[in-house]
């Protein structure tokens, strides 16, 4: 199951995977954001995979891809972060980064929900994050 929601505190649509998922509610997730009209032409989507299993072969990448790309009909970028931490998943996400070739969309893998928001949220305007180490030097973890 998908469900999802748009947070308009952090600005971003929140997206849950539960149980099994699979590729055709997907698609129908996909389908649904491409049809509202409520969501920024700047689209960003935090999919917390943390509680699902995503049931998907790698062939049926391709027409999430494609699912993705006509979301360009109503979006001028999209940023999309995914939290998973079974390895399975995991590697599902990294052959779908592979295939994405777009300049207007991103697509993230994260292990923590924490690291996906910072990822999401880099370069609007919030203070970026830092790490000072005890010799002084700043490690940005922000780029």
């Amino acid at each position: 199951m998908v469900t999802f929601n748009y947070n308009e505190e952090k600005g971003y649509v929140e997206t849950m995977f539960i149980d099994v998922v699979n590729q055709g509610e997907i698609v129908n997730y996909l389908h649904a954001l491409r049809q509202s009209e409520i969501y920024p032409k700047n689209l960003k989507i935090l999919i917390d995979d943390t509680q699902g299993i995503l049931s998907l072969k790698p062939h049926q990448l391709n027409e999430i891809l494609n699912e993705n790309i006509r979301l360009f009909e109503r979006y001028e970028s999209l940023n999309v972060a995914i939290v998973t931490d079974r390895p399975v998943d995991t590697a599902l996400a990294v052959i779908y980064t592979r295939l994405i070739q777009l300049e207007r969309y991103k697509f993230q893998v994260f292990n923590t929900k924490m690291a996906a928001d910072l990822w999401l949220n880099k370069g609007m305007g919030k203070n970026p994050h830092h790490i000072v180490s005890n010799d002084g030097y700043k490690n940005n973890l922000v780029n």
